[in-house]
């Protein structure tokens, strides 16, 4: 028995500790080390994560031979850095490290027992026991240290050398549990979640009532499964069964929706002919009969409640045969389709009855402009079965859509009691999503008749087809390109919409729509997909599919990308104005969230007096800047002019900033001439202008572009004294009021400083605020703040160059 410190070393605190983790065994993390780093040192707070890790992993050397290989964790506090420096975390740092040590000990066969101090909080002890649970151990509370330690650890070892067949790990997410090299160790219940109140377990399916139940989470159905199939993300319910015994009923939990594949073959059925018995299903989702006079029969006693014909050893049933016109699909499913175009068969077909059958004729309408004729023929060229080979007559009218036709035996041929195919007839779909029902008609002579060997006339009845629905191609899905665009402004997300998405149908109404969205980190957008909305950033995939009347399917997907990138509008203006354009000058931008902050700083070329502006200015600059709530914006030419400040204003989603006008008047435009890029117009900017006097200079100097001073202030590329004049214009003129000194906070607040006026102060060193009365008026306020910049920006530019400038 070891007893290891992880934040002390003997003999320093802890009279019990023999030696530390570090020193014993080493501080490298086993398995995943990145799941909480173990310092190199005993200064690592109360680590027993990676602690537990690295001593599981210890060698065989580290262990005694032969023996069960326990440890034992003592805290009160999260696995990894304890509670430091945002308490216990899980999910997070400290499940990490707790399943990366469960991993480390299950591997090399270590059972471990954590106990949990007075103090521990919820979180710890929770993780503790999924410890427990991980590696077959059991995990403890103590109450009172002085009383009941010696009784844990006595039990804890007691337990890991019990030998038994049958334990109880008392870990609520595991099941068959049993004793292994005497531990007592449970299956985990994929799954399981461990919980203390019903809240726990909120997994946000509608369809089922949370419960936690000694201390693992279960989940009971809040409706009767056995009827009902109920969709998880509304609750909304369908029944399971629709009545036809030779379907099955599936419910598929992810969506509520119920489908009715066919069901096994041989269930019993209901076909509701009567000359048909022994119902089956067929396999196919359809209720087959064998039909009466095949069955042999003795007596009436075998016929099913009808008559033996004891001469024909067969049963007869005593119903008038049918002839029916049945598509050679038989009954359709739902929404069932021919395909337009496609040729598709009716049979003609007859029923069994107590009559001996020879011959029969019919005379069908139909729908010329539906259905195309493509061919008649008996019976028995499709079915070897039936006994009607022999075409009597035809007569065929496709202009108005008239069949009348006759079959019967061959001379010395046998006649049928049914069931039988009369004749059978192609037909090709031709109008899109229209139905057409087949029926017989009569038109004397050409009426539909059946006869028997003597040529006598036979009662029947007739049916009709049903409506024959043609359909068309799938439905015409449309859906927007891939969409690229910026964050809004002072945002992480952007307003992106698209014309609805629709699924018109080729036949009557819209086509089922289904629209689904995935954001990136697994973040669902269906709500946004049919006509978009507010976008995440990042990339976002959706995706709609259509299905229509007939079950065509159409499908389109698309992205939309949102960048972490604000979109910036600014409007400039040179002053003096230039006296040439177009002409390149490269414009720094600073934008400022804060003045606690260091700005944003991005750099622009801009096309000064492009068609449309006079020269020297130039409106729609559009630039991007990383997303982020910003309040002001400075500008200016670093080669040409003095820095100017703005608000930013948000327009449409986009930043807008106006560096126009005079100031004199209210306006911010960038004033020409202050060529060291410095703070003033002074002698200097004078000077280096005369020193280029009469020089060719390029007129353009784009962002990158030659160093040096340009005093090309006109454009004209020429220095000259058009220059030298609107250097002398703005002459000893200094950079405008700073983000900081007239945007960056409220100066109107009266009676005492706003939170960013008290920042300010302490930038400009002030620690007692009564001093920062700046107009000596008895209050200290924002406008303080504001004049002790202006005076600080003063003091700067007179040390650097002199009283005056």
């Amino acid at each position: 028995v070891r007893v290891l410190g992880i934040t002390v070393t003997p003999p320093f605190g802890f009279g019990c500790v023999t030696d530390n983790v570090v020193d014993l065994v080493g501080s490298n993390v086993p398995g995943n080390p990145g799941s909480c780093p173990f310092p190199d040192g005993t200064s690592s707070f109360e680590s027993w994560g990676p602690a537990t890790a690295i001593v599981a992993a210890a060698g065989p050397s580290f262990w005694t031979a032969g023996g069960a290989r326990l440890i034992v964790p003592i805290a009160d506090e999260g696995p990894c850095n304890g509670d430091l420096p945002d308490g216990c975390n899980d999910p997070g740092d400290d499940r990490d490290s707790l399943e990366n040590a469960i991993m480390v000990a299950v591997s090399n066969g270590v059972v471990v027992s954590p106990i949990a101090g007075t103090n521990t909080g919820a979180c710890a002890i929770g993780l503790m026991n999924a410890l427990a649970a991980g590696t077959g151990g059991t995990s403890f509370q103590t109450k009172s240290p002085k009383f009941d330690m010696a009784d844990a650890i006595r039990r804890i070892v007691t337990d890991i050398c019990t030998i038994s067949e049958e334990c109880d790990d008392e870990q609520p997410c595991t099941e068959n549990d049993v004793c292994r090299d005497g531990v007592c160790t449970g299956t985990p219940i994929p799954g399981c979640r461990l919980c203390v109140t019903a809240q726990d377990c909120e997994n946000g399916d509608a369809c089922t009532l949370p419960a936690c139940e000694v201390g693992a989470c279960a989940y009971h159905p809040n409706y009767d499964a056995a009827t009902q199939c109920c969709n998880p993300q509304d609750g909304e319910l369908m029944p399971l069964d629709d009545g036809d015994p030779c379907t099955l009923n599936v419910c598929d939990p992810r969506t509520g929706r119920v489908a009715h594949p066919p069901g096994p073959a041989g269930a019993e059925c209901d076909d509701e002919q009567v000359c048909k018995v022994m119902d089956q299903c067929d396999g196919a989702g359809r209720c087959a009969g064998t039909d009466i006079s095949l069955i042999p029969c003795g007596s009436d006693d075998d016929c099913f409640g009808q008559i033996c014909d004891v001469d024909a050893g067969y049963c007869l049933c005593t119903e008038a045969p049918e002839v029916c016109l049945v598509a050679r699909l038989g009954p359709l499913p739902e929404d069932y389709c021919y395909p337009a175009g496609e040729p598709f068969k009716v049979d003609v077909t007859l029923s069994s009855g107590e009559s001996t059958i020879s011959g029969g004729q019919f005379n069908v309408a139909y729908d010329p402009n539906v259905l195309d004729l493509v061919s008649i023929e008996p019976g028995a060229f499709g079915d070897v079965a039936s006994p009607f080979s022999f075409e009597i007559y035809r007569s065929i009218d496709e202009t108005v859509g008239r069949i009348f036709y006759a079959v019967g035996v061959p001379l010395g041929g046998q006649g049928t009691r049914g069931p039988a195919i009369l004749a059978t007839i192609t037909f090709a779909g031709r109008a899109v999503c229209s139905s057409d029902e087949l029926c017989f008609i009569d038109e004397n002579p050409k009426t539909t008749r059946l006869v028997n060997s003597a040529g006598h006339g036979v009662p029947f009845t007739t049916c009709c087809s049903g409506e024959l629905t043609i359909g068309g191609p799938p439905p015409q899905l449309a859906c927007p390109q891939d969409i690229t665009v910026n964050s809004d402004a002072g945002d992480f997300s952007a307003t992106v919409t698209w014309s609805p998405i629709v699924a018109p149908d080729d036949c009557d109404g819209p086509a089922d729509l289904v629209c689904i969205g995935d954001g990136e980190n697994g973040l669902i957008l269906d709500h946004l997909a049919l006509a978009g909305g507010e976008i995440p950033a990042g990339k976002s995939t959706f995706t709609c599919t259509a299905v229509g009347a007939c079950g065509a399917t159409s499908s389109c997907s698309w992205n939309v990308f949102v960048k972490d990138l604000n979109t910036v509008i600014v409007d400039l203006q040179f002053s003096p104005t230039m006296a040439t354009a177009p002409v390149e000058r490269c414009i720094e931008l600073e934008f400022y969230s804060s003045c606690g902050e260091p700005p944003v700083v991005i750099s622009r070329t801009v096309t000064l007096g492009p068609p449309h502006h006079s020269p020297g200015k130039v409106e729609g600059v559009v630039a991007n800047v990383p997303a982020g709530e910003y309040q002001c914006v400075t500008a200016r030419d670093p080669k040409h002019t003095l820095r100017s400040s703005a608000a930013l204003e948000i327009v449409s989603g986009k930043y807008v900033a106006k560096f126009l006008g005079n100031p004199a008047t209210g306006g911010n435009w960038l004033m020409n001439g202050n060529l060291d890029g410095n703070a003033v117009i002074d002698g200097i900017d004078r000077a280096i202008l005369q020193s280029q006097m009469q020089m060719t200079r390029q007129v353009n100097t784009p962002c990158g572009g030659a160093p040096g001073f340009h005093a090309d202030l006109s454009g004209n590329g020429f220095v000259d004294l058009i220059d030298l004049g609107m250097l002398d214009v703005n002459h000893l003129k200094a950079d405008m009021p700073h983000c900081c000194t007239g945007f960056g906070f409220t100066a109107d607040s009266q009676e005492g400083l706003s939170e960013s006026g008290l920042e300010q102060l302490e930038i400009l060193g002030f620690t007692d605020t009564a001093e920062a009365d700046a107009n000596e008026d008895g209050v200290v306020n924002d406008r303080d703040v504001i004049l002790l910049f202006e005076r600080h920006r003063r003091r700067g530019i007179e040390q650097k160059y002199g009283p005056g400038e």
